[in-house]
């Protein structure tokens, strides 16, 4: 495979620029030469650019890393990294004018042309793989994006390897290439994907070996904690799936062992907590306010936490070698309901002298006292074994939970598959420390997003940190959720399973990087990606992983514009999201404000997303306008979300939202070019002169008829012809 790539590339060369490729060599000048050679009869590097080289190596492939600059460093630059056998591996450009700020504007280029730029390039830079790749759709382009965005999938045998892409990024107003990155595995053995079993025997099989789970999950909807039963895949999709031969249960690749590392989990907790961060959720108190919040709702005093934390046998702090550091009177981010004591101990190197770094942080509830978490710094030294194996550890953490939490011990169940189960490598010492995870159980199924997460230290046989989630809070009942046969009728339909290339590693090897031994190729039945895995356990249909129901981004198709003036205009801004919900635009429709302004928004802003106007509820509604009138696009005293917006008004929210409304504003300068100038708002003859003369308004037979009520299919027009300028 090598000897044919290689030959391919050659002859490549030898047809677009005679290149003789003898392959690249560390600390060689002929070597470098080759590879500029070999890069610039792919790509155009312009004559005057100064160049920086640099030369690597990755198992066993040789590169150079080529990067050319404008002599000022700052008009442009190329950067290349090409292989020793001539493959382009990645490519990225940088020109300035590709980031000149003009505001948002249709682009250039369409997506169609641009598509087409990009899949020419691969075949200029990588002919051999143009008929193994296919494109791979992607979300709905935003206005604001420099560049429009293309991923190839490696198709084999008809069968898609999502491990292998190209991706090429072309910008959207010159039509030039700006990225290109290949991620390819040379010398794969792709099995014969002619035999497999059917997609149905799939399903039946994943229902019979893999099949969901019902649990509880939660969410923050609007400020609000929410809990709410779904229904979802056992075992994760990309680790999990459907031998396509047997039929049998196949695992991707293989679990890793983590040495001395805290529990991600709680660790971002710790930080969110400890060092007051937490996405906009957590509060800081003043003193005044402590004192306030404490009288009201009889909180614990920071005495009393300390004390609770000090006299806990469990955490163990050495209390005359140990500092109060620093302490947060805080909320929970994700349940603003609960208070927390956050208390930070570190070391006190008076005392302790011959301690280098410890520290130790403790959460406790501010209301009922209880200890929510805690984490106990203890460096290691190079000569420290553990002294139990995981099943030593399994137990005596079981038992630590029993203890600490004899109340909770009965309400939770151990989840093995999120618990360390690490595989014992030859000649490999065993882990340093292990953690365990335990959920919470709720009228008799999983609440992931409560319990336990106890790491275990194995060295010195004791838990050095423990973090709890625990919500007081009314459960829905599961009366009325669907059978698990019936999710699983509807995760087949609304997702589905697809025949996939898999990669299988050794189970036994002694080392952790794999970079240099080739998987097996296997063929499995995975769920289709691209849509949540959560199904509502009453309904089975999809939902986001907040709970809300999932809607798919999709273009829509209107039933109703097909003739019509606007037809041509109504499409365009549709692909990039400007629309209304449903099939139909009723575009002769009077347009109310509301409306009007869930379209204008998008050209102020394009990646606020109120909702479409006909779908947005009261507080959507709300949050629009108060952006809108933040924004000096509208007064409160013009607020008006149901009734029709006139013409004129139309285009005064228009040139405040392309800030010129204090020009428009100045008195005597403009030549107003309609008619009935008369019937006009005297402070808006400006307003209306401008978008004439930038051609976002015509009019019709000389008159702009400023009283008149706009419908949808003008206001398309209007915001076409803006973004058309």
């Amino acid at each position: 495979m090598k000897k044919l790539l290689a030959v391919l590339v050659a002859m490549l060369m030898l047809v677009t620029a005679i290149i003789p490729l003898q392959g690249f060599a560390a600390g060689d000048d002929k070597g470098l030469e080759d590879a500029i050679k070999a890069a610039k009869s792919l790509i155009e590097v312009p004559e005057d650019y100064k160049i920086i080289s640099s030369f690597g190596n990755e198992g066993d492939m040789d590169y150079w890393e080529l990067y050319w600059s404008s002599k000022d460093d700052y008009t442009g630059s190329i950067s290349v990294r090409i292989r020793n056998d001539g493959t382009l591996l990645w490519y990225d450009q940088y020109k300035r004018e590709y980031y000149q700020d003009d505001g948002l504007k249709f682009p250039k280029v369409s997506r169609d042309e641009a598509k087409t730029i990009a899949e020419n390039f691969i075949r200029k830079v990588n002919p051999s793989v143009i008929d193994n790749i296919k494109y791979y759709e992607v979300d709905q382009i935003q206005l604001g994006d420099n560049s429009y965005y293309f991923n190839y999938i490696r198709i084999e045998n008809g069968v898609p390897y999502y491990n292998n892409s190209i991706y090429v990024a072309v910008n959207r107003n010159t039509g030039d290439v700006v990225s290109y990155n290949y991620y390819w595995t040379e010398g794969l053995e792709f099995p014969d994907a002619s035999i497999v079993i059917s997609v149905e025997e799939a399903q039946k099989a994943y229902m019979e070996k893999m099949g969901l789970e019902l649990i509880y999950q939660s969410s923050n909807v609007k400020d609000e904690l929410k809990v709410f039963p779904t229904y979802i895949p056992k075992y994760n999709n990309n680790s999990i799936g459907i031998d396509a031969l047997t039929g049998e249960r196949i695992e991707f690749g293989t679990r890793y062992i983590i040495y001395n590392t805290v529990s991600q989990v709680a660790m971002d907790q710790a930080t969110k907590e400890m060092a007051g961060a937490g996405d906009g959720g957590e509060i800081r108190l003043s003193p005044e306010e402590e004192k306030e919040v404490r009288e009201i709702s009889k909180l614990i005093s920071l005495e009393e936490a300390e004390k609770i934390a000090r006299n806990s046998s469990e955490i163990g702090l050495d209390n005359e070698k140990m500092n109060l550091d620093r302490y947060i009177l805080s909320r929970s981010w994700n349940n603003k309901d609960d208070l927390f004591w956050n208390l930070t101990f570190r070391n006190n190197p008076d005392v302790d002298e011959d301690e280098i770094y410890r520290y130790a942080s403790v959460k406790i509830n501010a209301k009922t006292g209880e200890i929510a978490s805690f984490y106990i710094s203890v460096p290691y030294n190079e000569n420290d074994k553990a002294v139990d194996d995981s099943e030593a550890a399994k137990a005596a953490v079981e038992e630590f939970v029993k203890k600490f939490k004899p109340d909770k011990y009965q309400l939770v169940e151990l989840d093995e598959e999120e618990s360390d189960q690490p595989i014992i490598l030859k000649s490999a010492e065993l882990p340093k420390s292990y953690s365990f995870r335990f959920n919470r159980i709720v009228n008799e199924i999983p609440f992931p997003g409560n319990g336990f997460t106890v790491r275990y230290d194995a060295v010195r046989q004791k838990v050095t940190e423990f973090y709890m989630e625990w919500y007081d809070i009314d459960f829905p009942s599961l009366d009325g959720v669907i059978s698990e046969e019936k999710a699983n009728e509807a995760l087949f339909q609304e997702v589905g399973l697809e025949l996939q290339y898999k990669e299988v590693y050794p189970k036994d090897l002694e080392i952790r990087d794999y970079s240099d031994i080739k998987p097996e190729m296997k063929l499995a039945y995975v769920l289709k990606s691209g849509k949540p895995y959560n199904l509502d356990a009453y309904t089975g249909k999809i939902l986001n992983y907040d709970g809300t129901p999932y809607k798919e981004t999709k273009i829509p198709e209107y039933t109703d514009i097909e003739g019509h003036y606007a037809e041509k205009q109504i499409n365009m801004l549709s692909e990039y999201g400007i629309g209304f919900e449903g099939s139909e635009f009723r575009p002769n429709q009077q347009i109310k404000q509301k409306e009007y302004f869930a379209l204008l928004i998008k050209i102020i802003n394009n990646y606020y997303s109120p909702g479409l106007s006909d779908v947005m509820d009261g507080e959507e509604v709300e949050k629009m306008y108060n952006y809108l009138i933040r924004k000096k696009i509208i007064t409160a005293e013009e607020k008006d979300p149901e009734a029709f917006i006139k013409r004129e008004d139309a285009i005064k929210y228009l040139i405040r939202a392309m800030k010129l409304d204090e020009v428009a504003s100045i008195k005597g300068i403009y030549n107003f070019p309609f008619k009935d100038v008369e019937e006009t708002n005297p402070d808006l003859i400006g307003h209306i002169t401008l978008a004439y003369g930038m051609k976002i308004i015509n009019g019709f037979d000389g008159y702009f008829n400023p009283k008149g009520e706009i419908t949808r299919a003008e206001s398309a027009v209007i915001i076409y012809n803006y973004l058309n300028r």
